[in-house]
This record gives C-alpha cells, sequence and structure tokens, in this order.
C-alpha cells in the first residue's frame, strides 16, 4: 500500500465514548481513507460480522468490509 495515495494506519486502537466518557479501545486490523478492512481465519462468520457492525457504529464508520481467509469461495453478505 506503500505506493499508491491511500492513506491508513494498521492495528490501530481506538477509543470507545459513550456520553462523552471513554469507555473502552478496540483495535482496527486496518483503517483505509476511513474505512474499515477487517482480515480474519475463523469458520464462525455470525461472531465476525457482529463485531464489523459493531466497530462501524461506535466508530461511526459508514464502510467495513470483512476478509475471511478461511472460506474456498468469495461471499458477499450485507
Amino acid at each position: 500500500m506503500n505506493s499508491t495515495s491511500l492513506t491508513y494506519n494498521s492495528e490501530m486502537e481506538r477509543e470507545i465514548f459513550y456520553e462523552d466518557r471513554v469507555i473502552g479501545k478496540r483495535k482496527l486490523d486496518l483503517l483505509v481513507e476511513n474505512d474499515i478492512l477487517e482480515l480474519k481465519a475463523v469458520t464462525e462468520k455470525n461472531s465476525c460480522s457482529a463485531q464489523i457492525i459493531n466497530y462501524l457504529r461506535v466508530f461511526n464508520i459508514e464502510v467495513g468490509l470483512l476478509l475471511n481467509f478461511v472460506s474456498g469461495s468469495l461471499q458477499f453478505i450485507c
């Protein structure tokens, strides 16, 4: 990604706020141009989907992409 003009951060830790108070922290695998990119290698899809949906909500981000390297084919889930 260094050869592109995209801005990105890997293993970025972000604070989670509730009513203007920090209540926790989470690490994002990749944040590319303010879009979340989560990389996984797990068989349980539901927990991964819930995780990225939660990240989108608590970090107020509109776009997230979950890449799971266990599956043998590309799947689109919305």
